[in-house]
């Protein structure tokens, strides 16, 4: 089960000084984080009650995904503009996304993003077989890998969940708002059964721990092929750790992949060196359960050292010992297409 994430209160002030604009948008390379935003049922209040406690000044863009009535224009913008100093405007097609800017999707049409250029299209599904936030975070788990961060907000359903699956497996984070704070608790729930909320959160404390997460620089640099010998002192006590307790060893697997999922879990602890958090660790026996579940990958982004590939039960996890070495995949059979990069794929066999 995901922790409750404590993060400190909200009643003190955050810094909000609007950041300069210089009216040149920012490239799709500069690496800032999009804030994709999911609401339905109870969203326009969820909207509010988020931009109310969020600074102006974050270096995120906030891209907004809403179910809207169809026929009818939206007020949206005009609404969310009391409640931020940051522009927000209705989504356009081919839109540069800009930090510290709010897009919202307009009535009856599709969103995406491609290389940090909104795109957008007429629906092909009927009204009521549409999962406009799915398909909006999929897309952002694909453009920004490890940047992207996927919010789930009141509403009813299960819109959202898939696509926070995806952005969980690009290594992104996933914010869920916590139940019992939503008007609807339908897409909460959903999102937080499925088991990819990396953070439930009361709306007021979101923002807090996006300008934390953003501080320990989990979005801005990737763990370096070659760690400092205390980082890697510590990398392996902590992966030491969760094979003493689950029996999975992930030593073999992508130190960047695994550096950026156990910085996430570092950064809702706020500690941000690895030896205090293999410490840690050693006293907090749940913590262990919950970084291994973080360490998990799916099947259907599976990222490895080349010589281990696993599938079972719609997820992959690495063996220890000599299990390692003879890893089968079940199943008629598979093949593995190798990758750019050392990564490698599952397919079932044609």
């Amino acid at each position: 089960m995901v922790k409750r994430s404590v993060s400190k209160s909200a009643d003190s002030p955050l810094p909000g000084a609007q950041a300069p604009d210089d009216g040149t948008p920012a490239p799709a390379s500069a690496g800032f984080p999009i804030v994709g935003i999911g609401a339905s049922a109870g969203g326009l209040e969820a909207f509010e009650q988020f931009f109310r406690a969020c600074p102006v000044d974050t270096g995120m863009a906030f891209v907004l995904v809403p179910h809207l009535d169809p026929g009818h224009d939206s007020l949206l913008t005009e609404i969310l503009q009391r409640s931020t100093a940051m522009p927000v405007a209705e989504a356009q097609d081919q839109a540069v996304v800009e930090p510290d800017h709010v897009y919202i999707i307009p009535p009856n049409r599709e969103m995406a993003l491609l290389n940090g250029v909104l795109q957008l299209s007429a629906p092909t599904l009927a009204r009521g077989q549409r999962m406009p936030i799915d398909a909006f975070f999929r897309s952002l788990a694909v453009d920004l890998e490890q940047a992207a961060i996927g919010i789930v907000l009141s509403g009813t359903a299960t819109d959202g969940t898939l696509g926070l699956r995806a952005i969980h497996g690009a290594g992104g984070v996933c914010m869920v708002q916590e139940p019992a704070t939503a008007k609807y608790e339908g897409m909460p729930q959903s999102a937080i059964a499925a088991g990819f909320a990396t953070h439930i959160l009361a709306l007021e404390k979101m923002p807090r721990m996006l300008v934390e997460l953003v501080r320990q620089s989990v979005f801005r640099q990737r763990v370096p092929r070659v760690l400092p010998a205390a980082d890697v002192n510590g990398l392996n006590q902590i992966l030491l750790q969760v094979r003493s307790s689950t029996g999975h060893d992930f030593s073999l697997y992508k130190k960047s992949t695994i550096g950026r999922r156990i910085e996430r879990r570092m950064a809702q602890h706020n500690i941000d060196d690895m030896a205090v958090y293999a410490r840690f660790l050693k006293s907090h026996p749940p913590e262990v359960q919950a970084l291994f579940k973080e360490l998990l990958i799916n099947v259907t982004s599976f990222s490895a050292t080349p010589g281990l590939c696993g599938a079972q039960g719609g997820s992959a996890a690495p063996a220890s010992g000599q299990q390692a070495r003879r890893l089968r995949v079940s199943g008629l059979g598979a093949r593995l297409r190798q990758r750019r990069g050392g990564v490698l794929d599952c397919h079932p066999a044609a």
